[in-house]
């Protein structure tokens, strides 16, 4: 049995006139500074190659610990281990649901303040104590399943899955990078309840007066990026889903009819192809982006209007918002809350078709010309009626006088 220091050997050790070391057994040293500070150390020689690991200080860390810790690592040197890769492993396996979703958060530098808060509040607020206090390591798939059950019923849940899955992932990884969750969060989403009635999405949207404030100001923000601006203005007014237009492509733009067809396979509601006008506002500002955007780049996979360097070659609406929050903010919803883009676009939009009426009282509008410019579903035999030349007519004076009126204070 290898010879160890006894307690009463360590406190004996006094400081010298230079700093010394002293084994004290498996491989652990103590540093003595001139003011008697004592530092642990592992020492060992490892393919002739000498491993030094700080320990801790003889503060925070008794004899007893660091001769403990010390035939640890000899133990897994032993047994062929990658030593630092086992400490990470060894102090993560330890690390609890909240240790682990407060470390993801902060090693998330591409995600906005609200989106911090939103995190926060649905991965550790909401959650119970037990479920916080449990240590990765220790939580399976019912733990998960028994966390996400009483928010199945939200707006929010698949959001909120999608959240706490990724936590679980990322803690998970931090034990063994080689263990994925992955078909283990499958397999809760099979057994959660299939037809949960979900409470409706209210997306936050600014006044029609203050849409207006906004495009005025729009122009004149020197902070948010010229792409940025195009896209945000555009969103505004074709009052389409801001995902969907972070996906368009150059060939979908008719520029001689002005229409832009958006393919079936992107639309949320729809099996056919959603032909809509632009007003003449959407077309100069693509005519004006297409002498600037990037065209053609190796790391361009598609002909995107709206390009970005990154794994999808495209902008996403969530870097749309990150910018928007940080440099020009919607402001203030009609419900109080915070305005998004995917509520302005099209909720404002509707309210401000619904407000036209003639001398008569009359909505000026059709309902179904409405509906359709948003891509809802309205019946075969409307969709064929407002897509014949006529129809199209009365949708294009629709997004003209939309356009019109919602910029009425730009100069």
């Amino acid at each position: 049995m290898a010879q160890v220091m006894t307690q009463a050997k360590f406190d004996s050790l006094k400081p010298k006139a230079k700093p010394y070391r002293v084994a004290v057994g498996h491989n652990v040293w103590v540093n003595i500074t001139p003011t008697n500070f004592k530092t642990f150390i592992y020492r060992k020689m490892k393919h002739r190659k000498k491993m030094v690991i700080t320990l801790g200080s003889s503060q925070g860390m008794e004899l007893h610990d660091a001769l403990t810790t010390g035939s640890l690592y000899n133990k897994l040197l032993a047994n062929g281990e990658h030593l630092p890769t086992a400490i990470k492993r060894s102090a993560n396996e330890k690390m609890t649901w909240r240790e682990a979703a407060e470390k993801y958060v902060s090693q998330r530098k591409d995600i906005s303040a609200d989106r911090i808060k939103q995190i926060y509040k649905c991965a550790i607020t909401d959650m119970t104590d037990e479920f916080n206090n449990r240590p990765i390591s220790a939580i399976d798939k019912s733990h998960i399943k028994e966390a996400i059950l009483p928010f199945w019923h939200m707006a929010t849940a698949k959001s909120r899955l999608s959240t706490i899955g990724d936590i679980w992932f990322f803690g998970v990884s931090e034990i063994d990078a080689d263990v994925s969750v992955s078909s283990k969060m499958h397999e809760i989403k099979s057994t959660l309840p299939k037809n949960a009635k979900r409470e409706k999405v209210h997306y936050g949207q600014l006044s029609f007066a203050d849409l207006q404030k906004w495009l005025a100001g729009l122009s004149a923000n020197n902070s948010l990026p010229k792409r940025d601006k195009v896209v945000a203005e555009i969103i505004l007014l074709t009052n389409k889903r801001p995902s969907e237009i972070c996906l368009a492509e150059w060939d979908e733009i008719d520029f001689k009819n002005a229409t832009w067809t958006i393919p079936a396979a992107r639309l949320k509601s729809s099996d056919k192809d959603h032909v809509m006008p632009l007003s003449s506002r959407v077309i100069e500002l693509l005519k004006q982006w297409q002498l600037e955007a990037p065209r053609n780049a190796e790391w361009i996979p598609h002909d995107y209007i709206f390009v970005a360097k990154g794994k999808k070659g495209h902008m996403t609406h969530v870097s749309l918002n990150n910018q928007l929050d940080k440099f020009y903010p919607l402001g203030t919803a009609t419900n109080g809350g915070k305005a998004v883009m995917h509520g302005t676009s099209r909720g404002t939009f509707k309210t401000w078709s619904k407000d036209q009426l003639d001398d008569s009282d009359r909505y000026i509008y059709e309902n179904d010309a409405v509906e359709l410019q948003l891509a809802h579903a309205v019946g075969t035999e409307v969709e064929r009626a407002y897509n014949t030349a006529n129809g199209m007519k009365m949708r294009r004076k629709l997004v003209e006088d939309y356009s019109l009126a919602a910029r009425s204070r730009c100069q």
